[in-house]
């Protein structure tokens, strides 16, 4: 819980980070990235500028749906410093299906491709594009299944999308389609919500980046959603002892919470951390000094008291009865 709260901070300060360039975001890790990709892209902030700050080479997914923003060139330079991406979308965008081969050789892990929003014409363009890239299967070539002549044809080429699985292709023409399948038929388009993977009998056997019904920045988008600010309202009274602080203080917690800048909300959290375990210190440091105490002879512990400035003998208070 404590990196979605992170992560939520810092989605809330993206532009703030987006300005400060390189010199800040280099410093975060592509699972912080990740989150903030989702959120650049569903609030329209994707632009060439930020997908190259968070685009880092360790990301394994990247999501570009529907980013008008996008040029080609910033597509392209961006995804060709991703050697270990395995699932990219690049629906409705400005990427131009002549750059597939170039983008087999930047990605060669990539297992599943999301296409989309693309013409007739286009669409054409992007099959012959995507078979170039993908191994080719001769027929005098003889083997127990497609995998197998894929793996050798694979070799014998030495690059390529030699391990693309799934494309992802809801709007695919019927021209586009019956052209992949006449020359890759190991190759699984997903074209219609009726396909037979999508059935709830295969569904499982589906991966969830080759499920046209889920975006495939979900899971980065539900880690910064599962931050909310009621949940904090209610950590801080909890820690404050005060139970019944009522909805009043609930609601001036939130809005103190939500003025504070970044660097002050991560000040006070250490802060508030740094105290708890001061109080949880002194309390076993205080059971530590009185187990040693039990362990002592008489005469050790009268002389172990006396060092602290404990009284040796109890007087009784005036009124007190003997």
């Amino acid at each position: 819980m404590l990196v979605h709260w992170q992560t939520g901070c810092l989605a809330e300060h993206l532009e703030e980070l987006l300005e400060a360039g390189e010199e800040l975001l280099s410093q975060l890790p592509w699972t912080w990235k990740a989150p903030l990709l989702a959120v650049a892209r569903r609030t329209g902030a994707m632009t060439d500028e930020a997908l190259a700050l968070l685009a880092d080479e360790d990301l394994v997914s990247l999501d570009l749906a529907r980013a008008r923003a996008l040029t080609h060139s910033g597509i392209a330079a961006a995804v060709s410093g991703l050697p270990l991406l395995r699932a990219l979308d690049l629906s409705y965008t400005a990427f131009q299906p002549a750059a597939l081969p170039t983008l087999a050789e930047a990605c060669p892990l990539l297992e599943v491709l999301r296409l989309g929003g693309l013409g007739p014409k286009p669409a054409r363009a992007a099959a012959a594009a995507l078979l170039r890239c993908l191994p080719r299967l001769q027929q005098a070539d003889v083997a127990d299944s497609w995998e197998d002549l894929a793996e050798t044809s694979a070799v014998q080429a030495g690059h390529g999308f030699t391990s693309l699985q799934y494309v992802v292709w809801p709007d695919v023409t019927p021209e586009a389609l019956a052209h992949l399948h006449a020359h890759q038929p190991q190759l699984k388009v997903i074209s219609a919500p009726d396909h037979p993977l999508l059935r709830a009998s295969r569904r499982h056997r589906l991966p969830a980046a080759a499920d046209p019904g889920v975006p495939l920045d979900q899971p980065y988008a539900e880690a910064v959603a599962q931050y909310d600010w009621e949940a904090a309202a209610a950590a801080v009274r909890a820690r404050c002892g005060d139970e019944a602080a009522g909805s009043e203080g609930a609601k001036s917690t939130v809005a103190g919470l939500r003025e504070l800048t970044l660097a002050e909300r991560f000040r006070l959290a250490y802060e508030s951390r740094a105290a708890r375990v001061a109080v949880v210190r002194a309390r076993n440091a205080k059971k530590e000094q009185r187990r040693a105490l039990r362990a002592m002879g008489g005469a050790e512990r009268a002389l172990a008291l006396a060092e602290h400035g404990v009284p040796l003998v109890h007087t009784r208070s005036p009124g007190r009865p003997r």
